[in-house]
């Protein structure tokens, strides 16, 4: 019997069981994906995790939450849990343990998107000769005053291009007058520095010492005239000295010169009264500690419901027993052996677990975009490029066996 004769056999034996086949196929196809998507996500979730713990050693901070530090710092979420003097990035920079220290800054947006003043060691290899950390797209890194570069999903998702002008606001919602101007564009690198702006810490200090000073003025000018006069008398370097002492950063990033000089460093810094010194990677462990007890639970919730769906699998193939039954009276009566007719329950197997198979990855690749696409923008975080492995098709295998199988087993008995 030509294929195509066995085809057109397969779909008419097919249409006169169009409703159980319809239910047989989206309940196996949402069985595989709910499995697939579960999976997909949790090691989205471990990677994500294990990728930010590996990138600096220490983090050094305001006393309070190691985990809102951490992820503050790191992945610019939450808001600071403080500052700490200026000073302490110049010690650390000067320190022989310290092979880089990075400057972080936080605290304004930019259409909640994070504006992190950092320095240019951030974007710089941790050593000579080591591969570059980040790429960029267009334009240049900030040089001058004022200048910006924008993270890939901040340039795609608000149109901005190198030399248009960017407004910054501060949590408490007070929107700067003095803008940024955009002169380069990152290259998408699938981290939180796709989705925040980058200038010079100077930069944040300058448009908060801006801000103060407008509003020193409005007090001045509602002052009386004796207040007017008493002021006069402070000096300009009494008001540098004031400008100075409150220099601050949210946090500063640290890679030390080795792994066995972290220990000294992590306990000399966290020592210090109102400043932590915390460990990322154990944060990041407590993390995917947290995602795997997540992970036990969700997997546990969906194990119940691809029970379910199977049995629901298993219901619908017994049901339609009888009209089996039936085509094979009819294709006997044909004059069909059965070895064609075995062939011809085997192609319909195939074709139902390649159709299920496929609907199946099509709702876990929906469902995946969405899971990230909802990260993106309400958790500000990019999961990493989503992996199948050979755990993921386990349920396929079930659905083989479910499928494939059983139509041979009803045939034997039936003899």
């Amino acid at each position: 019997m030509s294929l195509k004769k066995k085809l057109s056999l397969i779909w008419l034996n097919g249409k006169g069981r169009l409703g159980t086949l319809l239910v047989l196929i989206c309940s196996s196809s949402l069985v595989l994906s709910l499995m697939m998507t579960v999976q997909r996500v949790s090691l989205q979730a471990e990677d994500w995790t294990r990728k930010q713990s590996g990138q600096y050693e220490l983090v050094v901070g305001a006393e309070g939450s190691a985990l809102q530090l951490t992820l503050n710092s790191l992945q610019f979420l939450d808001t600071p849990v403080g500052n700490v003097p200026f000073e302490l990035y110049e010690n650390l920079q000067e320190d022989d343990r310290v092979l880089r220290a990075i400057p972080i800054a936080l605290g304004d947006t930019y259409k909640n998107h994070p504006i992190v003043g950092t320095s240019l060691d951030y974007f710089e290899p941790f050593r000579e000769g080591l591969p570059e950390r980040f790429s960029l797209s267009e334009g240049g890194m900030f040089q001058g005053a004022m200048e910006a570069v924008l993270g890939y999903e901040v340039s795609r998702m608000h149109g901005l291009m190198i030399g248009d002008e960017l407004v910054s606001e501060h949590d408490a919602g007070d929107i700067h007058e003095e803008g940024y101007t955009v002169v380069g564009i990152l290259a998408p690198s699938g981290t939180s520095t796709d989705r925040a702006v980058f200038v010079s810490y100077e930069d944040i200090w300058h448009i908060h010492e801006e801000g103060h000073s407008d509003e020193h003025t409005e007090e001045e000018s509602e002052a009386e005239p004796t207040e007017e006069h008493e002021h006069e008398g402070h000096t300009d370097e009494q008001h540098t000295e004031h400008s100075s002492d409150d220099k601050e950063l949210t946090s500063i990033l640290v890679k030390p010169e080795n792994i066995g000089l972290l220990p000294s460093l992590q306990e000399e810094y966290d020592r210090m009264e109102t400043v932590q010194a915390v460990y990322p990677v154990t944060v990041f462990r407590d993390i995917l500690q947290s995602v795997s007890i997540s992970e036990g639970i969700v997997q546990l919730f969906s194990s119940i419901a691809v029970i379910f769906g199977f049995v629901l699998l298993l219901f619908v193939v017994l049901s339609g027993r009888q009209s089996r039954q039936r085509e094979q009276d009819i294709l006997y009566r044909l004059g069909y052996s059965d070895r064609v007719i075995r062939s011809l329950y085997i192609g319909e197997s195939i074709l139902l677990l390649l159709v299920s198979v496929g609907l199946s990855l099509l709702l876990s690749a929906g469902s995946g975009a969405l899971i990230e696409w909802y990260s993106l923008q309400e958790l500000g975080i990019i999961l990493p490029e989503s992996r199948l492995l050979s755990i993921d098709i386990l349920p396929v295998f079930i659905g083989v066996i479910v499928v494939y199988v059983l139509p041979l087993f009803y045939k034997r008995g039936e003899g």
